[in-house]
């Protein structure tokens, strides 16, 4: 049996407000902006069928995961 791989990755090199709108409500939006000018990076978009996002992001300096929730609040390490 032959695996087709249909995720495909692309990694952003900048961050593209006008692609993640489409997937971030405000609350959200506003969390995101704030983490990244402190040297956050996205790291991907939880997309469930459901249609609620959630952001996770990371931290390269001291290896931390945060999450993004849909009410704009910010969980670091999450379990």
């Amino acid at each position: 049996m032959r695996i087709i791989e249909r995720r495909k990755h692309k990694p952003l090199t900048q961050p593209d407000f006008e692609i993640f709108d489409i997937h971030l409500n405000v609350d959200q939006m506003k969390t995101y902006i704030h983490l990244h000018g402190i040297g956050w990076k996205m790291y991907f978009i939880r997309r469930p069928v459901s249609g609620k996002s959630t952001v996770v992001m990371n931290n390269n300096v001291d290896m931390r995961i945060g999450v993004i929730e849909q009410d704009g609040k910010f969980t670091v390490n999450p379990n």
